[in-house]
């Protein structure tokens, strides 16, 4: 008996082994490639949908919406300082704020360069702790007692050293200065709100996005600007039958319409919390510019959406 605990012991010691050797090889393969993409932000921009795809961007005649948008991260948002800071969780309040949307954004309790200035004391029971320059470096807080702050400001401080500009490319990002803010806690009594992400195209809202169940990985519904369902999300991510008609969404429809006004994209998102609206954030580039889940068709009809005739008229194609 003896024997075979020590034999299991050893097994799971060498797992734990193989397990951090893993993580160091990928640890520095992310290095590798991030300082690749660094030195060539579009050759890897267009790796990326290389590796989804199977085949190169057409940027010199882009036609689907990846297409175009990835000739508008690389040809116009590169240099445009409303997109550097609108792709800005923190600095996009500043700009909806001047515009009149203030009522639209939620609480925010505090902005910091690093964790280390953080007052965990004076925040409230529950808040949301959020990178400003990225994706998905949120920390969603519904208890503050029971919150590992060490473990948290770890995290934080990981997430504020990458400049997400050279994950995919998305040379938008470059100039964001990276920064952790506190916003109020949105509960609606679920896990997460559903995500209501309107996509427009030339200041117009024509396809919505639900997101929902992140939980469990996110499941996405798609529709037109009338609710009206659309089947073109992957199998992987299909949200399956369209949630009734939230009382908001003329509202979200008139807002998304008034935001999206100065851009040929972006998409606005918004989380109705019983009846009061939010905005979560702007997005111009989704995905890195290489969307893999929607089907081809949604793809091509999203391109057809999207006008780029002006831009390409007025910068060629400099950079494709």
């Amino acid at each position: 008996m003896a024997g075979i605990k020590q034999a299991l012991k050893k097994n799971r010691q060498l797992a734990r082994l193989a397990k951090k050797r893993v993580e160091l090889r990928e640890a520095h393969e992310k290095k590798l490639r991030m300082r690749q993409t660094k030195a060539d932000p579009l050759k890897a921009n267009k790796a990326l949908y290389a590796r989804r795809f199977g085949k190169e961007p057409d940027l010199k005649n882009p036609k689907n919406i990846n297409e175009k948008l990835m000739w508008l991260v690389h040809n116009v948002y590169k240099d445009d300082p409303t997109i550097t800071r609108c792709v800005d969780k923190y600095e996009m309040r500043g700009y909806l704020q001047e515009h009149g949307l203030g009522d639209l954004l939620p609480k925010v309790y505090g902005v910091w360069d690093k964790p280390s200035q953080i007052d965990w004391d004076a925040l409230p029971q529950k808040f949301a702790l959020k990178c400003n320059h990225g994706c998905g470096c949120n920390i969603l807080c519904r208890n503050k007692a029971k919150l590992d702050r060490k473990a948290a400001a770890k995290q934080l401080g990981k997430w504020l050293k990458i400049n997400f500009a050279y994950y995919y490319g998305e040379i938008n990002y470059e100039h964001v200065k990276p920064r952790v803010y506190c916003e109020e806690f949105l509960d609606d009594g679920n896990f997460q709100p559903t995500d209501y992400k309107f996509l427009c195209f030339n200041g117009e809202p024509k396809l919505v996005m639900l997101c929902t169940d992140r939980e469990k990985g996110a499941k996405f519904t798609f529709t037109d600007a009338n609710y009206r369902r659309l089947k073109w999300e992957t199998g992987f991510h299909s949200g399956g039958e369209l949630p009734p008609k939230p009382a908001s969404f003329e509202q979200m429809l008139h807002y998304a319409r008034e935001i999206a006004q100065p851009f040929p994209f972006v998409r606005v998102d918004f989380y109705d919390i019983h009846g009061k609206l939010y905005v979560g954030e702007l997005t111009f580039s989704p995905l890195g510019s290489a969307i893999d889940y929607i089907i081809d068709e949604g793809l091509q009809q999203m391109g057809d959406w999207l006008d780029i005739s002006k831009e390409l008229e007025r910068y060629g194609t400099a950079h494709s």
